[in-house]
Parts: C-alpha cells; sequence; structure tokens
C-alpha cells in the first residue's frame, strides 16, 4: 500500500484520529516510526470527504461517542508506550 492512500494523524492529533473512528473509519495500524506514535486511517472516498469536511469545521459527533473514542485512543496510547504493544 503507498502512502498516498494512508492517513496519519500523531499523537498531537488524538482528537481528530477520534472523530474519524466515531464517523466509522477503521484505524488500520499505528505508525512507530516517529517519536509520536501514529493513528493511520486509509484515505477511501468515504474518508477524503470526511476530511474534506473536518477542515470546513462540517462534521459534528455525538459527544458521549467522542469522549469513548477518546478513551480508546488514549488506552491504545499508554499500550504501546507502556508495553511496546501495537495493533
Amino acid at each position: 500500500m503507498i502512502d498516498d492512500e494512508l492517513k496519519t494523524f500523531f499523537t498531537s492529533d488524538y482528537k481528530q484520529a477520534a472523530t474519524f473512528l466515531v464517523l466509522g473509519h477503521n484505524l488500520v495500524g499505528l505508525d512507530k516510526s516517529q517519536p509520536q506514535i501514529g493513528f493511520v486511517f486509509n484515505r477511501t472516498p468515504a474518508f477524503k470527504k470526511d476530511y474534506s469536511d473536518y477542515i470546513k469545521g462540517n462534521i459534528r459527533v455525538e459527544p458521549q461517542a467522542l469522549w469513548e473514542k477518546f478513551k480508546m485512543v488514549k488506552e491504545l496510547l499508554f499500550a504501546v508506550k507502556d508495553q511496546g504493544i501495537g495493533i
């Protein structure tokens, strides 16, 4: 898979990663090649549309659902940093 087909949000962007998880996009991996861990998503046509809408400020998500994904993203970060676990 070439890099143009992937979108990575790094740890400083964990809120964006959580938002795209709420929108139903699948996390396909973690990028540990940088000092910050990256959350990797496929750039499907649906993802590209949602990303464009997100940049324009047109995305709204349910706060409770977003909170649950925040917790999941943070748990992944701690698992990777503390125990070296990846997906």
